[in-house]
């Protein structure tokens, strides 16, 4: 682009919409308390944020060029929501930087939003999306997820800072970065009952071509079990390993569940 890589902005919206370019580079913008908007750039490969700043909202959609899988989110950027719809190429979602509370620099402003983040997809790909490097985390933090096929938010940040909102059949893996935190939310009624939670199932190597597989990586420190036998959510001996949670029996007397879709 041209004429806004050294833009400075206090306030207001600043609007990328229906161009012909193939990178926006906002990485040397200065930009507080404002909302950027990026949509319907066809031709549209890759964006970069701030490298730093406060922005209230980002707004990105229906950039719809098979390509765009670059998504660029600083590590010293403040924001305070971030919407990312109906981007069917982007597939490994990294999200970085500090999510804040509402800044309010209007008195008008009444009802300051909630701080979210929400990730809306549409087609069967599905997207993995690593949360993991987020510095800070606002209590009761919203994140909107809908055919997310795994999710890493193993970082240090408690457990009860997040809200997370799925699919109610949501099967995929969420990382965690400790055992209490497994246990928390596989007892908690209001996270998902079908996810797999764990300390190291999301697969940085993820594709997204609609399936989603979680299994141990054949170079990581495990040892190697053998599976010795599969059994379904009723306790019954199956062979059919796909569109079911099953509880895989390993030789070492380990168990461990897993979903596979296909």
């Amino acid at each position: 682009m041209t004429g806004i890589e050294n833009y400075i902005s206090s306030g207001g919206v600043i609007s990328i919409d229906n161009t012909f370019i193939s990178q926006i580079d906002l990485s040397q913008t200065q930009l507080f308390n404002c909302t950027v908007t990026i949509s319907n750039n066809q031709y549209l490969e890759s964006v970069y944020l701030p490298e730093n700043g406060f922005v209230q909202r980002i707004v990105i959609f229906n950039n719809n060029n098979s390509v765009f899988d670059g998504l660029h989110i600083q590590e010293n950027l403040f924001f305070n929501q971030l919407s990312i719809l109906n981007e069917n190429s982007l597939c490994n979602i990294e999200i970085d930087g500090y999510v804040t509370e509402y800044l309010q620099f209007n008195s008008m402003t009444t009802n300051p939003p909630d701080p979210i983040i929400e990730v809306i997809q549409y087609t069967e790909n599905g997207f993995s999306l690593d949360l993991s490097e987020l510095k800070t985390i606002p209590f009761g933090y919203e994140v909107n997820l809908s055919n997310c096929h795994q999710l890493n938010i193993a970082n240090e940040e408690s457990i009860y800072n997040w809200d997370i909102n799925t699919e109610y059949n949501f099967t995929g893996c969420i990382q965690l970065s400790s055992q209490s935190d497994i246990d928390f939310c596989q007892n908690n009624n209001s996270w998902s009952q079908g996810a797999l939670y764990s300390l190291d199932c999301f697969n940085n190597e993820y594709v997204c071509n609609g399936t989603y597989i979680n299994d141990f990586d054949e170079n990581s420190n495990h040892t190697k079990r053998t599976v010795v036998k599969l059994i379904d959510a009723l306790g019954r001996e199956v062979n059919h390993t796909t569109n079911q949670i099953l509880f895989h029996i390993y030789d070492d007397g380990s168990v461990e569940k897993k979903f596979i879709v296909e």
